[in-house]
Formats: C-alpha cells, sequence, structure tokens
C-alpha cells in the first residue's frame, strides 16, 4: 500500500449488504478474507481498519 487515501464518510448502511448479528458465536478467523468488524475496532463512531478476517468459504 501507498500513498494516499482517498476517505468518504457514509452511513454504515450504504456500506455493507447485510448487518450479521453474531453475538455468542465465534467464527473461525484468517489472516484475510472477509473483514470481520467488532466492536473493539469502533471507536468515536468509526470504524478502524478490520485486523481480523473470516475465510471467504466460511462466510455464509
Amino acid at each position: 500500500m501507498g500513498g494516499e487515501w482517498n476517505i468518504k464518510y457514509v452511513p454504515i448502511e450504504e456500506c455493507v449488504e447485510e448487518i450479521i448479528d453474531y453475538r455468542g458465536k465465534t467464527p473461525e478467523k484468517s489472516k484475510n478474507g472477509i473483514p470481520l468488524i467488532t466492536a473493539k475496532i469502533i471507536k468515536n463512531g468509526r470504524i478502524d481498519t478490520p485486523t481480523e478476517f473470516i475465510p471467504e468459504d466460511q462466510y455464509e
């Protein structure tokens, strides 16, 4: 990666296809795949860069 980011702030509803509540469930995690948005990366009303992922074949 390099260069500058073109940051645009939009409502989360415009950024995701579906919001899924997985409280109480622990998905398998991987180093790449579908970004996992958790409470620990939501800070000051913003979503930090995800550091955990779900393998694409496990996403369903």
